[in-house]
């Protein structure tokens, strides 16, 4: 009797503790059911947190009932966030999750004298028995198709790895579908090509010239509009120039250059406010914010969580240093996205969705002296140590998103394209007369007499002037811009011109501007512009981000009439929406320039399924509600890149 007097004591307790995991279960894998995978992290998590928090009590006092009552409550507490994220905004059937809140007290109080444990049976099997849902739909208007893109990707970089092992879900898709270079083209502004890839035309048709453009200055439709046009629902997850997002069937969770929260659906505003929660100056113990990270957790795969919860301890305690915190933070953004993705896909089912991921470009531009040391000098040996992979860990973690894409799509209908807009290297090398400047556009603007009247923005070594006030007064700005800076010429040599420019095409509405480091000699010197002498360092001024845009980015392809092992060639951002097109069993407009990459197809599915042509262009995109946007978010985001000046700099 007395050997069993313990257990008897410790019962009602763990009665306690496992109806609090019990309800948790049920009510996630109802209302929440990516938290419950995979299986054995979401275990650690939903079960080992409460009892975590509740055994030390139950150790200390197990012969004590305020102790058996504190240890209950203690469950209560662990199990408490896993509840909210199953009844917050973005939980599929919240209303049930609330069955899970108002039952689990009562259920818990009643543990302490002894009941029953069949509900904490029943908590198991609801957990075990609800997964995931595949992510493509079984009724859809078109073949369906889902799109990842890897900002700033390239083979240069993907290759090496795919041979160290250590991105297998890329070398499945090199090994078992097509790929190939997908050659991108200057100025290699993101929303610019991001934008040639969804219309098939170029930037002067598209109207989309550089990062102060939004959906209202968009001028043609995209591939994605046909689908819809057919009858699919569309769903994009972070694809530039669609905020405001439209309004139809399917989601839009606009990119970063989105002036504002809306998204579509509204509930899926929390990932904008997180992102830049930081920067806004909310409260930490608001209700949004608290709303907000309970609809994160809602969306969130357990293994995700787990990976975050690592990377937000260390974001923290790098807080104070910039550089140590900003790839951590990049990394759990990327997860978020990744997983609401997920989440709105099984619910929309979408006939085409895409999901575009940035840490690659965003941690490339800022951290590739420690990812390639050999191209740059005076390199700290310790902050080598500690900041060498993160570029290795932005492909890893593209990797291991692409491997649950993989897991749910259903290749017996679906097919998986993989893009990126450019590719990235070191901005310079040692042992080269290169200088690692930037020409300081609001300097330049000054002696043009044109402040606030010219937008900027930085791709590589190219300065990209448009128009800030538009119309033919904003042509004759640039007209005039272009011509003082090919007059412009190192002090006592005319013939010597530091700025090398495109020929001026007022239909482009943008000046590029590249300048020759080999004319301009070092900072010291003098250049002659608009009459005026001046120094070398007024005009350019040091450069801090260490990766550059190249031309070569990547696409790659897996599914049904994909060939294995085949190679594209010749392939370019104007090749993509055809081939998507065509792969969702739509016809390709006779006005898109572009071709469909036919040689990553079986020719016998060719034969069954030839490309078929229709006169025109896309169908425009539908009407947006003209809103106002807050230009700040938009500012931000681009200085904290490089890509316009900031105060910092």
């Amino acid at each position: 009797m007395n050997s069993e007097a313990p257990s008897a004591e410790y019962r009602p307790v763990a009665n306690a503790v496992g109806f609090a995991v019990a309800f948790s279960l049920w009510a996630v894998a109802v209302s929440a059911p990516s938290l419950t995978r995979p299986v054995l992290p979401a275990l650690l998590l939903l079960l080992g947190i409460p009892a975590l928090i509740a055994a030390p009590l139950a150790w200390l006092g197990s012969r004590s009932f305020p102790a058996r009552m504190a240890a209950a409550i203690a469950a209560l507490v662990g199990a408490a966030p896993f509840l909210g994220a199953a009844v917050s905004p973005m939980a599929a059937l919240p209303l049930l999750g609330w069955f899970g809140v108002l039952g689990l007290p009562i259920f818990t109080a009643l543990a302490a004298i002894r009941v029953q444990r069949l509900i904490l049976v029943l908590g198991f099997i609801v957990f075990a028995w609800f997964g995931q849902p595949p992510i493509v739909p079984s009724n859809a208007k078109v073949e369906p198709v889902v799109l990842m893109g890897i900002d700033a990707g390239t083979w240069d970089q993907i290759n090496p790895m795919i041979e160290n092992g250590e991105l297998p879900n890329l070398a499945r898709v090199v090994h078992e579908g097509a790929s190939g270079q997908l050659t991108s083209e200057d100025p290699s502004l993101s929303p610019r090509v991001w934008s040639i890839m969804s219309t098939g035309v170029s930037a002067e048709e598209h109207g989309v010239l550089d990062f102060e453009c939004d959906r209202f200055d968009l001028k043609k439709g995209r591939f994605w509009d046909s689908a819809a046009e057919a009858g699919a629902r569309v769903g994009l997850m972070e694809w530039h120039i669609t905020w405001p997002p439209d309004e139809r069937p399917g989601f839009g969770i606009p990119g970063w250059l989105a002036r504002g929260y809306e998204t579509h659906p509204k509930e899926a505003g929390f990932l904008k406010r997180l992102e830049r929660a930081g920067k806004t100056g909310r409260s930490f113990f608001s209700l949004e914010l608290a709303s907000d990270v309970l609809s994160a957790f809602a969306v969130s795969s357990a293994d995700n969580v787990w990976r975050s919860l690592r990377d937000g301890v260390e974001a923290i305690e790098h807080r104070k240093n910039r550089e140590d915190m900003y790839w951590r933070v990049k990394l759990i953004q990327a997860r978020l996205q990744s997983d609401l993705y997920m989440t709105l896909m099984a619910r929309e089912q979408c006939g085409f969705s895409a999901l575009i991921l940035y840490p690659v470009d965003s941690l490339g531009h800022a951290y590739w002296r420690w990812h390639e040391p050999s191209a740059f000098n005076d390199i700290d040996p310790e902050l080598l140590a500690l900041r060498k992979d993160v570029i290795r860990d932005a492909y890893r973690e593209a990797d291991l998103q692409l491997g649950r894409l993989l897991e749910r799509i259903d290749f017996s209908r679906a097919r998986l394209v993989i893009v990126s807009d450019h590719g990235m290297e070191a901005i310079t090398r040692t042992g080269k007369e290169v200088m690692t400047a930037r020409i300081n556009a609001s300097t330049l603007a000054s002696l043009l007499g044109m402040e606030g009247r010219l937008n900027n923005a930085v791709a590589g070594k190219q300065l990209v002037l448009s128009s800030a006030i538009g119309g033919q007064e904003g042509i004759q700005d640039l007209a005039k811009v272009h011509q003082i800076l090919s007059e412009a010429h190192v002090a006592g040599e005319p013939d010597s011109k530091p700025f090398r420019l495109e020929a001026f095409r007022p239909e482009a509405g943008t000046v590029v501007v590249d300048y020759r480091p080999s004319i301009l000699g070092t900072i010291q010197n003098k250049i002659i512009i608009s009459g005026e002498s001046l120094d070398v360092s007024s005009v350019f001024r040091e450069e801090h981000r260490t990766g550059t845009h190249t031309l070569k980015g990547i696409i790659a392809m897996l599914g049904p009439g994909i060939q294995p092992g085949s190679k594209i060639e010749g392939a370019d951002l104007y090749d993509v929406a055809p081939t998507l097109l065509h792969l969702m069993g739509l016809e390709v407009p006779s006005d898109l320039p572009g071709r469909v990459l036919t040689e990553a197809l079986y020719p016998k599915y060719l034969q069954s399924n030839p490309v078929k042509n229709i006169p025109g262009g896309l169908p425009m995109p539908p009407p947006v509600k003209k809103i106002g946007g807050d230009k700040g978010m938009l500012q931000e985001n681009l200085e904290l890149l490089g890509y316009t000046e900031g105060d910092e700099e």
